[in-house]
């Protein structure tokens, strides 16, 4: 059970049932911003730090939707698919690919047409990456839900001391800035799973 202070009653028989109806499932029925308006009085932070995760979304180009000329394929993709200047000559002379040769192809050509990134490499290189915090509401069993705030991570390569001390102020104040919000989740494990599915994402 949790320490925090009482709930009135009233919202507390909202909580309550709100819980109940997401820990059967109900969470897809629900619009998450009246969720959030509901219980917004008694939200509590999930972390001890402002923002506990790191994450970078799925890229928006799916190499597999790609059209490709599998008679004619490119040779600059072609080289970075293939591992040997043996196997390059041999499909260019009218050997079929394989499977595996396919899906290396389909990724490169995403890579020089589209600048496609995984999500994992955008998080390695903190390229377009988000913060997310999670918030939670207890009902009187002690059992919660949790909303996902999702926002701009702030990135500065600036190392004056007018800077530092702005950038300080803006990861304290980080959640001022336009939010994405998800959920209602029952646990950290299916936040953490959803997350894992729309892209990649690393504790803070």
């Amino acid at each position: 059970m949790s320490n925090q202070k009482p709930t009135e009653p009233a919202l507390q028989q909202k909580v309550d049932a709100l819980v109940e109806f997401v820990h059967r499932g109900g969470a897809p029925l629900l619009d998450v911003f009246e969720v959030l308006e509901a219980v917004a009085a008694v939200m509590h932070p999930n972390g001890s730090t402002n923002y506990e995760y790191r994450f970078a979304w799925n890229d928006d180009c799916d190499p597999d939707s790609l059209e490709i000329d599998w008679k004619r394929p490119r040779k600059k993709i072609l080289q970075r698919a293939v591992k040997t200047e043996r196997r390059l000559k041999g499909i260019q002379a009218g050997a079929r690919m394989t499977a595996k040769e396919k899906q290396a192809y389909r990724l490169e050509l995403a890579r020089v047409d589209h600048r496609y990134k995984t999500a994992q490499e955008r998080l390695d290189s903190n390229d377009n990456c988000k913060w997310v915090d999670l918030s939670y509401v207890e009902d009187s069993q002690g059992r919660r839900i949790y909303i996902m705030e999702v926002g701009d991570a702030v990135v500065s390569d600036d190392e004056d001391l007018d800077t530092v001390i702005d950038k300080y102020d803006d990861v304290w104040n980080w959640k001022r800035g336009p939010l994405t919000i998800f959920g209602p989740f029952r646990s950290v494990e299916e936040a953490e799973e959803w997350m894992a599915q729309k892209g990649a994402f690393e504790e803070a």
